[in-house]
């Protein structure tokens, strides 16, 4: 079966936030890729501690067939909503792509987060009603979402910002064209007695759609 390239998402001051729900967040990204307003960009905020994960792409990547629509997409960059970290936050990330095919759709993704996070792959109407999930109920899970976690649960190497989560699926087939492929993220910040208690997200995610033969 052939197949075509439909975009790649990169974290980065395109992607929406929210520090009150997802579904803010998801507005905000269908609103981003309709021109619309409000909308709110995120913060790139760097590589806070300098031993976060690096998500990046091969020298001489050839993604996509060489298509330079998709291999001159910029890398990932780490984002939050701000460039200070309250311990116990919770923080809401959203990117959307229009679909252009009706036809079978494969995502592949990789995601950073410190501390822990939940990642959403849906299907979404031009408004923001849910047409359909491509994730688990509730989310793909990376940690514990509770503050405390860091005392009870993610309390030896490697922790969970030092793991790179990987996810990919075909079988993603749109109702209809006329919706969007929406990306969503639920990250939550630990509390720490640590002086230094950086949060953020990075994410990297290549979107195929099969061709017609």
């Amino acid at each position: 079966m052939a197949i075509a390239d439909l975009a790649r998402l990169t974290s980065g001051t395109h992607t929406q936030t929210d520090s009150v729900s997802r579904s803010n967040a998801i507005q905000k990204a269908l609103r981003k890729v309709q021109g619309l307003s409000p909308i709110q960009d995120s913060v790139l905020i760097g590589n806070v501690p300098s031993i976060w994960p690096v998500l990046s792409k091969y020298a001489n990547d050839d993604s996509g067939g060489g298509d330079q629509a998709i291999i001159t997409v910029p890398p990932p960059e780490f984002i939050w909503d701000q460039r200070n970290f309250p311990g116990g936050e919770i923080r809401y990330f959203a990117h959307a792509v229009k679909f252009t095919s009706p036809n079978d759709h494969l995502v592949i993704s990789a995601v950073f987060a410190d501390n822990a996070h939940r990642l959403f792959i849906e299907e979404r109407g031009p408004g923001g009603a849910l047409i359909q999930s491509f994730t688990p109920v509730g989310g793909l899970a990376d940690g514990l979402m509770v503050p405390q976690a860091s005392q009870t649960d993610d309390t030896t190497s490697p922790f969970n910002w030092q793991k790179i989560r990987l996810w990919s699926s075909d079988d993603i087939i749109p109702e209809s064209t006329n919706n969007y492929l929406v990306v969503s993220f639920e990250v939550m910040n630990y509390l720490t007695a640590d002086t230094l208690n950086p949060a953020g997200l990075a994410y990297f995610i290549d979107i195929y759609h099969a061709l017609e033969t």
